[in-house]
């Protein structure tokens, strides 16, 4: 006798409602709903609000006009095409002001011609021209964030007579204030204010000079300088109010790096700070606590890139690089 195994009986599909209700579909769409959530949650929702608060406290100048990033290096970088040179946060306010550009290839001003300050909110839409700002540069604002000043470009070809331009933020008319008993071998590179605004650092010939002045409302007088042993790259951060942070070499060295220098203007002293290998390209922003600096470096074997890095100023913590180019420059810290 012959036993034969009973065939199975193909199964009829399964309703779709009796599917509706079984835990595979409902563990499909729970999955389906926790992928949106996240994409949502970690990459839709930080652009979205970051498009709306603008940009990161750290802001440079790119290829694509004026970006943004964080810090941490987390994120990624802000670019709403802002085209503009030497960014200039105002203080604890919604407002950035630069010189404006008509291309993102376009560095210096027509031959002849004369660029405007422009303010632009920190979304990177542009509000309006500082009134009678054509000719003046660099820009700075003062840490109460009241006050923009800048060099009068055609009193620096006469240091004896260099005015400094002044509005009050943001709806002030142009003051020129004359700068009394200033003292010039050659040239006029840069300035900066005190955090209390009773003091500015001219560096002139190039960072051997500093000249003190003391601000006032009508007039600066020079009280004092300050002799040293360095160039100098760019402007001068201060620390405190009586201490400076700068990007400079010793005058007998003729490499192309730069090294992070404190001067203290009431002591009279200079000292190198630690720092690593890094190749620093000459541009620098110090953070609101004075602990950390954004600065640009050169790419070792290709000079000709430079990208932002993140240095600490105690010499231990390893630096951090937060872009990677091509020609990142002109970093500014927001305050």
């Amino acid at each position: 006798m012959t036993l034969q195994t009973a065939k199975p009986k193909k199964s009829s599909p399964t309703p779709w409602k009796e599917r509706l209700q079984s835990g595979s579909f409902l563990s499909a769409v729970g999955l389906a709903f926790a992928v949106v959530w996240s994409a949502l949650t970690f990459w839709l929702f930080p652009q979205y609000m970051q498009n709306r608060s603008g940009f990161p406290a750290v802001m440079y100048r790119t290829e694509k006009g004026i970006c943004g990033i964080s810090p941490d290096g987390k994120g990624e970088a802000f670019c709403p095409e802002l085209l503009i040179n030497h960014p200039v946060p105002v203080p604890d306010g919604d407002w950035l002001i630069g010189q404006e550009l008509n291309s993102r290839q376009q560095t210096e001003a027509p031959s002849g011609g004369k660029r405007f300050i422009i303010a632009a909110d920190k979304r990177g839409k542009v509000l309006k021209r500082i009134i009678g700002s054509e000719g003046f540069e660099p820009f700075i604002v003062s840490a109460d964030g009241q006050w923009l000043y800048a060099f009068d470009t055609q009193s620096l070809q006469e240091p004896a007579q260099l005015r400094i331009g002044r509005w009050f933020w943001p709806n002030g008319t142009l003051t020129l204030v004359p700068v009394k008993g200033l003292q010039v071998r050659s040239t006029i590179n840069a300035f900066a204010l005190s955090p209390n605004g009773k003091l500015a650092v001219i560096v002139v010939d190039n960072g051997t000079m500093l000249q003190v002045a003391e601000v006032g409302n009508e007039i600066w007088t020079i009280q004092g300088q300050i002799a040293t042993s360095l160039l100098m790259s760019g402007s001068p951060a201060w620390l405190d109010n009586g201490r400076l942070l700068v990007l400079a070499r010793q005058i007998t060295d003729y490499s192309v790096s730069w090294k992070f220098w404190e001067i203290d203007i009431i002591q009279n002293t200079q000292r190198q700070l630690p720092s690593s290998e890094l190749e620093l390209a000459g541009e620098m922003a110090l953070s609101p606590d004075g602990k950390t600096v954004v600065a640009t470096v050169r790419e070792p074997k290709h000079p000709e890139r430079q990208s932002l890095w993140r240095v600490e100023l105690d010499g231990q913590t390893p630096p951090k690089q937060l872009t990677y180019g091509p020609s990142d420059s002109m970093p500014v810290w927001d305050k």
